[in-house]
């Protein structure tokens, strides 16, 4: 049976959303296009007037805190058929032209028919690398771009001029100036839509340590996957974002977004043929190659200190949100198991959850 355009209760069609009950629509128009990178599509649909924030809720993509030690984010809807094309955004309009909407009820003494009940909704869609609906991997949602760097060293050393006919003349003055261009490639990485209580105590503070290492493990984040000791760590910059979005598991503060910032430097090592060296590598002079200089040497080699320390620097992208503590009452034992488990997690997954001997008193229950 066709279905009434004016009745919700006979339209065929539903948005299913995590955070309330189906939304049925209306299916009006579809519309799109492609190109050799990208695709797009819109459409438009009529709702009820008063599920229009629960729509937005549905198919719009964010960030939830689970409360369960994970961050899910939530791709925006798939357009039907698409596995790739994903909401970008939609504007509404009062489906009956002559009537003004009020979908948040704000005139609630208005007389029967003073509202249109039906609102028109033209939906955007772009392509998106998501594959899923949500996951708790932050690299699905991450913006990496790059940037040309460098670092101008002055040479001086004993070498010699080539002279016309391929002859050559000792270099008698040890200090003329020679400049050499070291390339290097500053990345960004761009963390958007970061909940605002798991940022200001979990990730900024893990961020704020970090600054100025290097890596001690090649970075597994494509296309980065940088060498060892060849990413340096520089900062980051912030901004806040305003967002009427309440499903983000603290609605009373705004997310933000983050620019991490990684400078990576990559020179031939001196003393292993085909090897990359990188921040902790410096020129030098009387042999004319980069090789690791040893800053402070210690009591055994593996306690050398070095120009810039070296950490995990990938364990930025597993941070984890803090774990539920035992239930009240717990007996001790299980406690003890409790937070045994959760450090072994730590260790063999990487998730690092702010490090009790560097974030003393951030989280006491696994110190």
């Amino acid at each position: 049976m066709p279905s009434n355009i004016n009745d919700p209760g006979s339209w065929r069609l539903s948005v299913v959303s995590a955070f309330s009950e189906a939304i049925p629509y209306r299916l009006v128009s579809q519309n799109g296009g492609y190109s050799p990178e990208k695709g797009g599509a819109s459409e438009t649909y009529i709702i009820q007037a008063s599920r229009l924030r629960d729509f937005a809720q549905a198919v719009l993509p964010k960030t939830v805190d689970n409360g369960a030690g994970d961050l899910e984010y939530h791709g925006g809807r798939l357009f039907p058929g698409s596995d790739r094309l994903r909401t970008k955004s939609f504007n509404w309009k009062s489906f009956q032209t002559s009537l003004p909407v009020d979908p948040w009820g704000a005139d609630s003494d208005a007389d029967d028919g003073t509202y249109s009940e039906l609102l028109a909704l033209d939906i955007t869609y772009e392509t998106s690398k998501r594959e899923n609906d949500k996951d708790t991997d932050v690299k699905t949602i991450l913006e990496i771009s790059a940037d040309i760097a460098g670092e101008y060293l002055s040479i001086h050393g004993k070498g010699k001029w080539i002279i016309s006919e391929g002859a050559e003349d000792k270099n008698k003055d040890v200090l003329v100036p020679i400049a050499k261009l070291i390339p290097q490639t500053e990345w960004t990485v761009t963390w958007p839509h970061v909940p605002w209580q798991w940022g200001v105590t979990v990730l900024i503070p893990s961020l704020q340590v970090l600054i100025g290492k290097v890596n001690i493990e090649k970075m597994e984040l494509p296309p980065i996957n940088a060498p060892i000791e060849t990413l340096l760590f520089l900062g980051f910059s912030f901004r806040e974002e305003r967002q009427w979005n309440e499903a983000t598991g603290f609605p009373e503060l705004p997310p933000f977004s983050l620019d991490l910032k990684f400078l990576e430097k990559r020179v031939p090592d001196l003393n292993v043929f085909g090897a990359i060296g990188g921040h902790n590598h410096h020129w030098r002079p009387e042999k004319g190659k980069f090789e690791k200089w040893v800053f402070n040497e210690g009591d055994n080699p593996a306690n050398n200190e070095f120009t810039y320390e070296a950490v995990d620097l990938n364990q930025i992208f597993g941070l984890k949100a803090k774990p539920p503590k035992p239930p009240a009452g717990a007996p001790d034992k299980e406690r003890d198991e409790d937070r045994e488990d959760r450090q072994d997690a730590i260790v063999d997954e990487k998730h690092w959850l702010l490090d009790a001997e560097l974030h003393p008193g951030l989280h006491p229950d696994v110190a």
